[in-house]
């Protein structure tokens, strides 16, 4: 039941970025009124770019190792 925890912990992840198309205030919808302020959008993009790839990945790892230690208990 862990790596589909998981799973879906990573899938929301990548979702709450669907947030800010409805207005509400998540880390893409910060970074971008931020970024906008001190004119380095560019830069606040590939920040959140670069946190939502670490978190995901890290979580994908997870799920593998997860399943892979689940297979050699069975």
């Amino acid at each position: 039941m862990t790596p589909s925890l998981i799973n879906q912990t990573v899938a929301l992840l990548k979702d709450t970025s669907l947030v800010y198309v409805i207005s509400l205030n998540d880390f893409l919808g910060a970074a971008t009124k931020l970024g906008q302020r001190d004119g380095r959008l560019v830069e606040m993009y590939l920040f959140v770019a670069a946190v939502y790839l670490g978190l995901c990945s890290v979580g994908v790892w997870a799920v593998g190792r997860l399943q892979q230690g689940r297979r050699q208990a069975a």
